[in-house]
């Protein structure tokens, strides 16, 4: 064990691998959509808002992990028998794992074409209780640069248009929605002010 920690030191300090991680920050999402299924009703409301989205880039592989600390879902499970009124999910444990498939393009910091998968935990006592969601993301990004340390980038969606499967207490179904960063509105001050 104390030679793996040798040499990984050994690879760290001598750049043989590059890395090129920008970690990024934003206010939060919003979005809006619906989620549809093969039962009848076939497809209902869907709406969710994350606060405080904290995040790394990287360059060179297009890969991107979130996480937020705060996540609200109204309709994620579709009204049936079993479940007349549908619910809200309120999840403190939220992570999603995407890839740019865009990345090696130049204007990739502009546009981004992600394959992604989310996870959010609705309860942390009882596991099997959580949503899952895997599909594709396209989004209009923009960098601000407002902190004044450069730490953190403020990475904002302008749009964010995600489509694919969910999962959650066992009953899958097929979601499309649309939505922004709530750091928009920040951008848009910001504009205004200069």
């Amino acid at each position: 064990m104390k030679n793996f920690f040798i040499l990984l030191s050994i690879l760290l300090t001598v750049n043989i691998y590059s890395i090129d991680i920008q970690p990024y920050w934003d206010l939060g999402e919003a979005k809006l959509g619906g989620v549809f299924q093969k039962q009848n009703p076939k497809a209902d409301f869907n709406g969710s808002i994350s606060v405080v989205k904290i995040g790394f880039y990287d360059f060179d592989t297009g890969l991107s992990f979130t996480f937020s600390p705060l996540f609200f879902d109204l309709g994620t499970v579709i009204k049936n028998n079993k479940n007349p009124k549908g619910f809200y999910i309120i999840s403190l444990i939220n992570t999603e794992l995407a890839f740019n498939t865009l990345y090696k393009i130049p204007s990739s910091d502009k546009y981004a074409l992600n394959l992604f998968t989310d996870f959010h935990v609705v309860d942390p006592i009882e596991i099997s209780r959580f949503q899952l969601n895997v599909g594709i993301e396209f989004a209009i990004t923009s960098i601000l640069n407002i902190n004044t340390d450069k730490l953190f980038v403020d990475r904002i969606k302008l749009l964010s248009i995600r489509t694919g499967f969910r999962y959650m207490q066992n009953h899958p179904t097929f979601f499309l929605d649309i939505g922004t960063d709530l750091g928009f509105a920040l951008a848009f001050l910001k504009s205004n002010l200069e």
